[in-house]
């Protein structure tokens, strides 16, 4: 993740501030403030896009330029590769941001009900804030715990706890957990009760809303996986014909890319299954 942070920031081409906002969504710069602040990094949309251009162009004309020289394609089949290989890479890139932001709002919104009941029963037990925010940290929460010992850390050199868990609040990307944090730190234990069980519900509604949204991304993919292995191939060797290209040439080129492409979109679809909680 920090190195795709890192390639971001370094290979950036200049391009206008108009062309960025335009190939830029609202998701988009969400999840650029949010990696900018949690690994204190300089993103801007403007950095990401134009680095996404130049990364896609750099890696499409080396690929192109090998397969053409390998396989002596026609101007047609090298224009389609071209074109192909620079908008996968270019989409592989431009949203790589929204993908981690996703994934980590979501893991964030997962844990948040129990990150909350556990911090509300450590501050009854112990009265103290401090050992609420190190019975997190052996939770051994994903992202969470390890943000928790960095808070520790900091209570221990002096700062304030419940300044720390409301800047954490605001940092972090779950709604749910946000304002779970923020009524810990605020209210008394037995009103704290009584707002946790408010916010577990919100929680509850966060993670439905995720899954939607994850249920939809996977319909998206089934579509993908079909029209590349069915649709696709019927409609080359129907451009083939109508182009009078030569039909056996053109199937040595694009059954291996065919079958390259759905190996790397099978491994990024799979790349983080779903774990059960517990």
């Amino acid at each position: 993740m920090k190195l795709m942070l890192k390639v971001f920031r370094v290979f950036n081409l200049s391009i206008p501030r108009s062309i960025a906002d335009r190939l830029s969504s609202d998701e988009l710069r969400a999840a650029i403030q949010y990696f900018s602040s949690r690994y204190n990094l300089d993103l801007t949309s403007q950095g990401v896009i134009g680095a996404s251009i130049f990364l896609s162009l750099v890696f499409t004309v080396f690929s192109s330029f090998i397969v053409i020289k390998i396989f002596s394609l026609s101007l047609f089949s090298s224009v389609f590769i071209f074109l192909l290989l620079f908008l996968s890479l270019y989409f592989y890139f431009s949203t790589y941001l929204n993908r981690r932001f996703k994934y980590e709002r979501s893991l964030f919104a997962k844990y948040s009900y129990f990150v909350l009941e556990e911090m509300y029963l450590a501050l009854i037990s112990t009265g103290s804030l401090v050992d609420a925010i190190a019975f997190i940290c052996d939770g051994n929460y994903p992202k969470i715990s390890g943000d928790f010992k960095e808070i520790l850390l900091q209570c221990s050199s002096g700062s304030p706890p419940e300044y720390l868990i409301k800047r954490y609040a605001f940092s972090q990307p779950s709604t749910s957990l946000k304002e779970g944090l923020i009524a810990m730190v605020s209210s008394p234990p037995s009103t704290s009760k009584k707002l946790i069980r408010v916010f577990s519900s919100f929680s509850s509604s966060e993670i439905r809303k995720y899954f939607r949204d994850y249920l939809t991304k996977l319909e998206i993919y089934c579509l993908i996986i079909i029209m590349l292995g069915l649709l696709l191939p019927i409609s080359m060797i129907f451009l083939s014909s109508l182009f009078l290209v030569s039909s056996s040439a053109l199937l040595l080129v694009l059954v291996p890319i065919q079958f390259f492409i759905l190996m790397l979109l099978s491994y990024f679809f799979m790349k983080q299954p779903i774990k059960p909680l517990g």
